[in-house]
């Protein structure tokens, strides 16, 4: 009788030849299969490996920007194109080219940093730089500016103008240079003179406020040791980190 396709086959029919464990070979860390199979693949060896991304800062860059020390090295500003630039209360009558005196990081460090720099330094003096006499010293003030360099590259800065005192030699300078240059000048003996610069931040981030207030408290507290200021403040706002989306 032909066998039924319904039937069950018998348990020793459907049942896999059993393979003998004794005889398995299960790789060691030691084989060269499992050094095969752990080692990486040629091409990811070649791939370089990503660049850290330099972290974010609140301020991009610091600088000072005014007149050098030597006032026979100052370079006078050439007439403007158009019009007639006004002096302020009781400045010389003749305008000075600023220049960079000091920057964080170093100019010579980074090529894009000394544009914008160079960019801030008129934004800082637009009128450039004036010599002021007088008994009292002028007035610290502080203004705002934007650097847009195109359409995804925005730099926000800040700019603080201090005065400082000229000494003997300096004042003596601008006197001669003064006789000079101007035909009505009248010597005054005795005379004082002010001499300005601008401590100036740059951002990534518009937050005048933030970094105005800053800048005026920590000159009022280290207006008397100016290189004490550079060092520690400085130094300390360049590497703080930069306000997160939901601290804005």
């Amino acid at each position: 009788m032909p066998p039924s396709f319904t039937s069950r086959p018998r348990s020793g029919e459907s049942r896999p030849v059993s393979r003998d464990d004794d005889n398995l070979i299960i790789p060691n860390r030691t084989s060269s299969l499992h050094s095969r199979i752990t080692q990486p693949m040629p091409g990811a060896m070649n791939q370089p490996k990503p660049a850290k991304r330099a972290p974010k800062t609140l301020t991009h860059a610091y600088m000072v920007c005014g007149v050098g020390r030597e006032p026979s090295q100052w370079v006078k500003a050439p007439p403007p194109v158009q019009g007639k630039i006004g002096h302020m209360k009781g400045a010389v009558g003749q305008f000075w080219l600023p220049e960079i005196l000091g920057s964080s990081p170093r100019l010579e460090q980074d090529n894009e940093i000394a544009r914008s720099l160079h960019s801030a330094m008129r934004a800082c003096f637009p009128h450039d730089v004036e010599i002021c006499t007088g008994s009292s010293q002028p007035h610290c003030v502080h203004h705002a500016f934007v650097l847009q360099q195109d359409s995804s590259h925005t730099l926000y800065g800040i700019a603080l103008r201090v005065w400082s005192r000229a000494d003997d030699k300096r004042a003596e300078t601008i006197r001669d240079l003064r006789k000079r240059t101007e035909s009505d000048y009248y010597d005054t003996p005795g005379e004082t003179y002010w001499i300005p610069y601008c401590l100036s931040f740059l951002s990534r981030y518009p937050l005048y406020n933030l970094l105005g207030d800053y800048l005026r408290g920590m000159w009022i507290h280290w207006n008397k040791a100016t290189n004490l200021f550079h060092a520690e403040e400085v130094s300390r706002i360049l590497s703080f980190p930069a306000p997160r989306l939901n601290d804005l």
